[in-house]
């Protein structure tokens, strides 16, 4: 069946996420096709054939083979905005959805060994830490998020430079209120998002 689309998307901002791609919330695996039109021709090309995709415009992408050749595909879902959006699965967190208004570039690689360690799935348990208060109390025990989560595996949502975010609550360290309309999340990796848009974070 192939394996699974692995590699980099950069934003147009520039920020850059690495992992397990999922391209039109739809195909994720080498073995599936990418549609398009190459002058007024249609070309259907395994993912398994492709070393990146770079957005030309609203309606057309780039499409980089690994032989060398480049082409410029239009006229599906596929390669312009009617594309559904692309998902990462970030390793570190979760994973983002990137529309195709604020997608460049993914440059596709191999999997790295080890990135998937069966051992780091504890089948969840509740969330538990510190809060603390804005007048300097702090309260220690589980947490009840957004009276809504409350365990490890379930996800905090926001948006960062309109890219929408679902991070997993194991793999958060902190949570920072920044104004009434966002909050600062902090990875365990050491990486911070300013996320916005969304009741988990506002």
């Amino acid at each position: 069946m192939g394996e699974r689309l692995y590699g980099t998307l950069t934003t147009r901002r520039g920020d850059e996420f690495k992992g397990f791609v999922c391209w039109d919330i739809d195909e994720v695996l080498t073995s599936d096709i990418l549609n398009g039109d190459h002058k007024d021709r249609s070309k259907k090309i395994k993912f398994k054939r492709i070393a990146a995709i770079e957005r030309y415009s609203s309606n057309g992408a780039v499409v980089f083979l690994k032989d060398g050749e480049e082409l410029l595909l239009r006229g599906t879902n596929d390669v312009d905005d009617g594309n559904r959006g692309i998902i990462i699965g970030v390793p570190d967190f979760g994973q983002v959805l990137v529309e195709w208004d604020e997608f460049d570039r993914v440059e596709f690689k191999k999997i790295p060994n080890g990135i998937i360690n069966y051992n780091d799935f504890d089948g969840g348990r509740p969330l538990e830490g510190t809060v603390y208060t804005e007048d300097g109390d702090e309260y220690t025990g589980k947490i009840r998020w957004d009276n809504d989560e409350e365990y490890t595996w379930e996800m905090l949502n926001g948006n960062f430079h309109n890219v929408e975010f679902d991070i997993e609550f194991s793999k958060i360290k902190e949570i920072k209120k920044k104004s009434y309309r966002s909050s600062i999340v902090t990875i365990r990796s050491g990486e911070s998002f300013r996320l916005r848009g969304s009741n988990d974070v506002d």
